[in-house]
């Protein structure tokens, strides 16, 4: 979903509540006189669904199938992004009033006052200011009181206690809640209605009241809304220089493929930064420069998307299959970092780095092992690295008499309760050659890997039922950790 997506989403649910807390506003009769208006203005009301209906058609049309596709999320990708009981003041660390007491508190308390996606909290005096409007309106404004319990049961479902959360049930009830992430994001739309109801109630409390008052408050209202840093991180002007430099594609190219990140042809440390860098930058320069690219990233990709990490070795490997699958014609490679178009399509480098025999290769931060390692690997660690439920190495076997080689690596897995072990299933080539049952102390195992035509050999780790530390409540690290690698080595046999 986009951030439009979301908020029309979050829109509908909370008119929904809304609708359902309406017997607190004048009793059951609420419903009876919304029967009564259907029934007098049904032809407008036809007319006005019947327009919602043709403007939400294309975008059924789109998502429907993708959901029916990828099942949409799990719900324990979207239990790391509910509430925490005090995360709505979570304003974060620029805020120009409270930018230090967020540090603190999340320098504290790092499971309650979290970054990222949480950074959507509802600035303080805001808060309070609601919390005294709602009560005056709830006493004095009946019509009111529908909205006002929206927000708050709004608010209680989004929160989970002890890795306990009644938005399970919103999740599986309610349509389209498959598709919602992010749910902390629902705060930025409550700022809304929160908004609305502070401004009806302080209207009303503060009538007779001198000029002096409300003119403090709202200043100060508006003055906690100021922040001293960049939530983006993005610097505007740059990005338009960067877009101003790069030449026009030359005619031959028909589609285009980001083949070196901006931040050059190496590693990152940030899995994130990994992942969407190049991604995010190749949607960018499409829409600039009108030319189609297979990049780009969403919430949902295609089955047989595969393009993160531009670094790894396998990448060129990964758009030249992709090419094939589809075949595209006139694909141009793109180099982010020199702003250089590149006229021929991608080609494989057959330079695969000869994987030495009877060698122990180390895998690890500073360490030589991560050439090898192709796609679907989270970040360098000192031990080694761990690997996603699917992760991919390349050996190169020298060229000698010998049909077969013995490929032995350290290895560890994240078995939970009551497995002590997960299974773990290698293909070489996309053949399953053995099945390993891997503990989580790290152990050697072997399997016989076929020479592949004097070309490099792919090798593919499968764990059987992955999970991450977060899912099982043990820390905050969600990660769906595969297998963990820590050395690996060639031999003949």
């Amino acid at each position: 979903m986009t951030q439009q997506d979301y908020m029309a989403w979050f829109l509908v649910f909370y008119a929904i509540l809304c609708l359902l807390a309406l017997p607190l506003t004048n009793g059951i009769d609420v419903y009876r006189q919304g029967l009564l208006v259907v029934r007098r203005h049904a032809p407008a009301l036809a007319l006005i669904f019947a327009v919602l209906a043709v403007g939400v058609a294309p975008f059924l049309y789109l998502y429907l199938p993708r959901a029916a596709e990828t099942g949409m999320h799990g719900f324990s990708g979207v239990s790391t992004f509910l509430g925490t009981p005090v995360g709505i003041l979570n304003v974060g660390p620029h805020n120009l009033l409270f930018g230090e007491l967020m540090r603190w508190l999340n320098a504290a308390y790092p499971k309650l006052f979290q970054g990222g996606e949480h950074l959507v909290g509802i600035s303080p005096v805001l808060l309070v200011c609601f919390v005294i409007s709602a009560v005056w309106c709830w006493r004095h404004m009946p019509a009111l009181r529908a909205p006002i319990a929206a927000i708050v049961i709004f608010w209680l479902l989004t929160l989970k206690v002890g890795g306990v959360s009644l938005w399970t049930l919103i999740y599986h009830v309610v349509p389209g809640a498959k598709a919602v992430r992010a749910v902390v994001r629902s705060y930025i739309f409550l700022a809304g209605p929160i908004t609305a109801i502070t401004m009806v109630g302080l209207a009303g409390m503060l009538r007779e009241r001198s000029r002096a008052l409300p003119v403090g408050l709202g200043l100060l209202l508006v003055l906690e809304q100021l922040n001293t840093g960049n939530m983006a991180l993005l610097d505007r002007m740059e990005e338009k220089r960067r877009l101003a430099a790069l030449p026009l594609p030359p005619a031959e190219c028909h589609a285009f493929a980001a083949m070196v990140s901006r931040e050059g042809n190496h590693a990152s440390t940030s899995e994130i930064l990994n992942m969407y860098s190049h991604n995010v930058d190749a949607m960018l320069v499409a829409e600039v420069v009108d030319l189609p690219t297979i990049n780009g990233i969403s919430t949902f990709n295609p089955p047989d998307w595969n393009f993160n990490n531009v670094s790894r070795l396998d990448y060129p490997i990964r758009v030249d299959a992709y090419v094939d699958q589809h075949k595209i014609e006139g694909l141009c490679g793109l180099d982010l970092a020199a702003l250089v178009w590149d006229l021929m399509s991608p080609e494989v480098d057959p330079l695969v780095p000869p994987t030495p025999l009877a060698t122990t290769i180390e895998v690890g931060s500073g360490k030589e092992g991560p050439l090898v390692l192709g796609s679907n690997w989270w970040g360098l660690e000192s031990w080694g690295i761990w690997g996603h439920p699917r992760a991919t190495l390349w050996i190169m076997p020298p060229a000698i008499a010998t049909e077969s080689f013995q490929l032995t690596i350290l290895a560890r897995a994240f078995p939970y309760h009551p497995n002590p072990s997960q299974r773990v299933s290698v293909f070489a080539d996309g053949k399953l050659v053995t099945v390993w049952d891997v503990p989580s102390s790290p152990g050697e195992f072997s399997a016989v890997v076929p020479r592949s035509k004097n070309q490099a050999v792919k090798v593919e780790f499968v764990v059987e039922k992955p999970a991450s530390p977060e899912l099982l409540g043990l820390s905050a690290d969600n990660r769906m950790l595969g297998l963990g690698l820590s050395e690996l080595r060639l031999d003949p046999l």
